[in-house]
Formats: structure tokens, sequence, C-alpha cells
């Protein structure tokens, strides 16, 4: 009786015997051939852990990050109490007190780049759609060049967040006011359910810097910013009604925003009124409609 014995190829008899196609190499012990990544990813795992090799390429990786911070990324523009200035956020800003900086949507999408990550899927978690009230939480993948998922994160957003509260961010849910008496009276209360786009958008916006964040591992660096509305200073002993001009003893709630940014203008000018043009600032800042909301409307994530 004739036992049949089996020859066993080595990967260059394989490849002179035409048994290996473009993308793939020949798997000795399996006898067949497999994908080139499944070969580079068998046999890396097939290494023991280098410590001392880890360590060398988590430092020099994490000055690398530190470096682009440095030079890539641009800072915030501060006001003489060095809180960050409406609308010149920049990539990040640092409130005082704080050790971290507070990274935007536009910083994240540079250190993102710089790693090579993306944003992938969104997908709304949950939805609130109210006459008047809206919210909406949604979650993000992050995804590298290859397409593989690298991150995710969570967040929302709704319409009780300052930014939603202000007269003009009222005017553009459909709200109407009047000027009575150098006041505006509410004639018509805001639909907030028209509001559902830019809420799903703000939660967007944070999921993805928290998301990149994570991924990147600067969170040692970075916290996600609240960059619709960065905090300001809180105070209680600024004033709630404006003590100078025609409108005088107005609540500053009840005027306009471009009248408060002037009027902020006008006492830093003039060196005066101080405690004024911080609480002028501060509602103005409160307002803001979310001017970078506006630019990602229509981003991908």
């Amino acid at each position: 009786m004739t036992t049949e014995t089996k020859t066993l190829l080595s990967s260059a008899e394989a490849q002179a015997q035409g048994k290996v196609s473009p993308g793939t190499v020949w798997d000795e012990e399996l006898q067949r051939p497999i994908p080139r990544g499944e070969a580079i990813e068998r046999a890396n795992l097939s290494q023991p852990l280098d410590l001392a090799e880890n360590l060398v390429r988590y430092a020099e990786r994490r000055k690398q990050v530190l470096r682009f911070v440095a030079d890539q990324l641009v800072e915030a523009e501060y006001n003489a109490k060095g809180y960050p200035v409406a609308g010149k956020l920049g990539d990040y800003y640092q409130l005082p007190n704080y050790d971290k900086k507070q990274l935007t949507k536009l910083g994240a999408e540079k250190v993102g780049s710089f790693f090579r990550f993306f944003a992938g899927p969104l997908t709304v978690v949950s939805q609130t759609k109210e006459r008047d009230y809206c919210d909406a939480t949604v979650s993000i993948v992050l995804l590298d060049q290859y397409g593989r998922t690298v991150g995710s994160a969570v967040s929302s957003c709704s319409t009780a967040e300052a930014g939603f509260q202000g007269l003009g961010a009222k005017r553009k849910y459909g709200g109407y006011y009047v000027k009575q008496d150098g006041r505006w009276t509410q004639k018509v209360p805001p639909d907030f359910r028209a509001a559902l786009n830019d809420v799903t958008a703000r939660a967007r916006k944070r999921a993805f810097v928290q998301a990149v964040i994570v991924a990147t591992c600067t969170d040692e660096i970075f916290e996600a910013a609240t960059e619709d509305e960065p905090e300001r200073e809180r105070s209680n002993d600024l004033p709630s009604k404006m003590t100078i001009g025609k409108l005088k003893g107005t609540k500053l709630t009840e005027i306009e925003t471009d009248m408060l940014l002037a009027c902020a203008k006008w006492c830093r000018e003039k060196g005066r009124h101080e405690r004024l043009a911080e609480a002028c600032e501060l509602i103005a800042d409160q307002r803001r409609e979310s001017v970078e909301d506006a630019d990602g409307a229509d981003a991908p994530y």
C-alpha cells in the first residue's frame, strides 16, 4: 500500500508556480494565498510587545503633536480680562483659571487632518421637536484614511441653551417683537421647531470635536469647546440695566445686540463704565446665533 506524501510549498515555490495572485502572499502554514493585509496583521500580532520601543514612539509622537499645536493652530483673541472675544475664537481658546485649552470645530478639523482622521457616518440618536422646545442627540464615527473606525462620540444640544434665547435667535425662529418706550415687547413667540436643523448641527459639531480629542489622545491638551457660547466671567455686580444714554433704565436683555456692542465699544474707548461694557459684551455673547454652526451646516458630519 502506497502512502501519498503532500509536498509543502515555500513562498518562492508557490510564486514560481503562479499560485500567488496580485495583492496576496503565500502562507506556508496554511498552504494557500492570503490577502497581503491579513499577512501583515498576522506578522505584527505574532511579535511580542516591545515596551521600550513603544515608549520611544510615544515620546516622539507627543513631541510632534505639541509642535503641531504650537506652530499650526491659531489661538483666540482675548479681552482685557482674559476672556475670548466673540467671533475670534480661532482654533482654540483658554479660559482664565483653566488648565486645558478649549478646542473649536475649526481646530478639531485641523487636528483630525494632521492624523488623517475624518468624520464618518452620523446617527441621530433622538430628537424632540415642540413649538416651545427642541433638542437633539447625535453620535458620530471618526474614520482613518483607510476607512477604519478610530473613534466615536455622542453629544446633545437644546434650545434651552443661552445661544437660542437671545432676541436675535428668537426672531430667527419666527418670534415677532416691537419696540415700545425703548423696550422690546414680544408679540409672537418663537417656534423652536424651526431650530431643529441648527440644534442638530450644533450637537454633531460637539460630537465631532470630542471624537477627535479622544481618537488623537489629546485630552491632556484639549477639552471640547462649547464654542457657540464660550464661558465668560460671571459676576453678580454687573449691571442688568443700561446706565447711560437714551436707553438708561432699560434692561440690557431688551436691547438689540448691535446697540449693546456699540455701547461696549464706546465704554472701552472712553475708559469708562467698565462694568457696563462687560455686561453688554456678556449678553451679546450669549445671544450669538452660532456663527460657527452656520459654516458647518452643510458639512458631511
